[in-house]
């Protein structure tokens, strides 16, 4: 950046070989400098003292750059306030869908916003966070399992209700006959679509205003149940021509998901062998005359994972799901604390020492162990800036391709450091 917005002749490479020159010079300057105060202070000093003074002050300069950032970053981390789970919604449509590709819709669940759950170093206590609670006494699956422990790890961990709603079913005459007809049917198969929709802040942030809040609603799943055994499709037959009834289907969709930290990624789901079932039910009113219908899905209450609150119906329960959020920014890093600053500073320091020194190895050789005196060189490179700052770009090229053939020339070199009143011999 300083060679492109510096007017120069040199080219890039002449520009890195003349910065590499004139840093080996300033650091053996500054090392002489710092030797010449040394001395004055400890008088004769022994060399211990020296190199205790000098090792010290490095190690102290290494740590304040290289690693306060970290340290400050991994405290912050520690005791900053508990992040809290990103905001979700949910949205469910409940279908019945054909062997033939046709699918009827039968009710709406409207979206929702859970409640923001704050996660410290431990899980969130209660028995409905543990996961363990939610599976029946077999061996448990190792995807549930791995969901309790991004918990421990701090991970986003929280839980969704969903309200059992209802809306207005209002086929028309014909489509419920095509419904009867394919129930009728013996060769098409029915089963029962359940479309969720989840809506997430696309922010990755933490609070819940609930105001203002940018949402998108790009993650959906779909499950789809098994066909429905002949006994079933009577009855769901019979609940169409009486107008109302239930229908209890088993292992229609799992409730533990994972939601990606990419909100346009599609979500995974925890591989688990064990799935919700619900109640689907048709019910029936008559207000002023008029009748409506409108259907509802419950937990099915002799399911696993159906959970009871004080907002339920005593006759329906609502579907929960649990689910296990990645963070929504910082990656791998994140988990050990690393800041962005952090990240830099280190891969950069790191990088262009090692540049450096691949490009420099032979000029710091021969300016510290060859050289006896360098204050010949360190005057012709102040020149060579000089006369950039001064705008006379030719006198610069001339100074640079002086210096180049110097040290191309180790005669040169020699002669030009053997002044007997150097710094070096003045301390000898």
């Amino acid at each position: 950046l300083d060679w492109t917005c510096t007017a120069t002749t040199l080219d890039f490479f002449q520009w890195m070989r003349m910065e590499n020159i004139y840093a080996v010079l300033f650091q053996r300057e500054v090392t002489l400098s710092y030797r010449r105060k040394l001395g004055r202070a400890f008088g004769f000093a022994q060399p211990w003292q020296i190199k205790l003074y000098t090792g010290v002050l490095y190690f102290a300069g290494l740590a304040l750059v290289i690693w306060g950032p970290l340290l400050v970053s991994v405290v912050s981390s520690k005791y900053a306030s508990p992040k809290t789970v990103p905001i979700i919604g949910v949205s469910m449509e409940i279908s019945l869908a054909t062997s033939m590709g046709d699918v009827f819709s039968l009710s709406s669940l409207s979206a929702f916003e859970q409640v923001p759950v704050l996660v410290s170093d431990d899980c969130p206590s209660g028995p409905f966070y543990d996961v363990t609670s939610w599976l029946p006494p077999e061996p448990q699956d190792s995807a549930v399992q791995s969901l309790q422990a991004e918990c421990v790890m701090k991970d986003s961990f929280a839980k969704i209700f969903m309200s059992s709603e209802s809306d207005v079913w209002l086929p028309t005459p014909k489509r419920k006959k095509q419904l009867m007809d394919a129930l009728a049917s013996n060769g098409t198969a029915i089963s029962l679509l359940v479309q969720l929709v989840y809506t997430r802040n696309t922010s990755g942030i933490t609070q819940s205003s609930g105001q203002g809040t940018q949402f998108q609603t790009s993650v959906m799943q779909e499950h789809r149940s098994t066909s429905l055994t002949d006994a079933e499709t009577d009855q769901l037959e019979d609940i169409l021509l009486k107008g109302a009834g239930s229908l209890v289907l088993s292992n229609v969709f799992s409730p533990f998901v994972k939601l990606l930290s990419d909100a346009a990624s599609p979500l995974r789901y925890g591989e688990t062998k064990w799935l919700q079932g619900v109640n689907l039910s048709l019910s029936r009113s008559s207000e002023g005359g008029s009748s409506f219908q409108w259907w509802s899905i419950c937990c099915d209450s002799s399911s696993s994972y159906c959970r009871q609150s004080e907002q339920d119906e005593p006759s329906c329960g609502s579907i929960w799901f649990l689910t296990a959020s990645e963070p929504a920014s910082g990656g791998v890093f994140s988990k050990f604390g690393l800041s962005l600053i952090t990240i830099y500073t280190i891969f950069v320091l790191y990088i262009g020492r090692v540049v450096r020194a691949a490009n420099s190895g032979d000029v710091v050789y021969t300016i510290y162990t060859e050289l006896r005196d360098t204050s010949k060189l360190w005057t012709l490179s102040n020149d060579v800036y000089t006369a950039r700052n001064h705008g006379d770009l030719m006198l610069e090229e001339e100074l640079y391709s002086m210096l180049i053939d110097i040290f191309r020339s180790p005669e040169t070199l020699m002669q030009l450091s053997s002044d007997d009143n150097s710094d070096v011999n003045a301390e000898r």
